[in-house]
């Protein structure tokens, strides 16, 4: 009897034992969001005995409740003091994509515990600009609609169209000052034989006058 008290004892104890090494209990889940926002990364751990720490992409980032990286947008906090070590990031920013996990170190005959990889996805959120796209056709070719909200337009590219306009207003111009279209030498040439026939009229004007009233007539 004796000697089986001693062996329950025994199992006993490495039964407790083993059920008290310390483990973690709620593990990090993957999270998305976007930049500028507050991010919590969770992790409680059971029956600690080491140092509970955070790792990103395997860096080191915190001690216990101490953060061990120049950045003070991270915080460790915890509802239930040495057991919870929730890593809170404020302001993210694109940097802070990656993977995270949590860890409790060895102590004596309590072995490391490490907890799941959590994945973090930040997205930038800023709307991209506008694309304005420009459409160019050729000349004489069909006409192109450009529809802007509720309103269409038929753009015609007619560059004869233009050329013929440019003809009419070009030849109107030169012509302002000359209606029927005659050169400008032929206006000189009829001005000269109109003065021909005005100066003969008169010459033989004042000679009929002179037969008849006998007296010379003076010009």
């Amino acid at each position: 009897m004796g000697l089986l008290a001693i062996i329950a004892v025994f199992l006993v104890g490495v039964t407790h034992r083993a059920l008290a090494n310390q483990h973690i209990t709620e593990h990090p889940q993957d999270v998305t969001s976007f930049i500028g926002k507050t991010v919590l990364l969770r992790c409680s751990i059971a029956d600690k005995q080491g140092t509970a720490i955070w790792l990103k992409d395997e860096q080191r980032l915190s001690s216990n409740y101490d953060v061990t990286v120049e950045e003070e947008r991270y915080d460790i906090v915890g509802a239930t003091p040495s057991s919870d070590y929730d890593l809170e990031i404020s302001n993210t920013t694109l940097r802070d994509s990656g993977e995270y996990f949590c860890r409790v170190t060895s102590r004596g005959d309590d072995p490391q515990a490490n907890s799941r990889k959590a994945k973090l996805t930040i997205i930038d959120q800023t709307p991209s600009p506008p694309t304005i796209k420009i459409l160019t056709t050729r000349a004489t070719t069909q006409p192109v609609e450009s529809t802007t909200k509720d309103e269409t337009t038929t753009v015609t590219a007619g560059e004869e169209n233009i050329k013929q306009k440019m003809t009419t207003v070009q030849t109107k111009l030169a012509s302002e000052g000359n209606p029927r279209g005659v050169p400008y030498w032929a206006w000189i040439i009829l001005a000269i034989c109109l003065a021909i026939i005005i100066a003969a009229v008169i010459v033989g004007f004042l000679y009929l006058r002179t037969k008849m009233t006998g007296t010379p007539a003076s010009v």
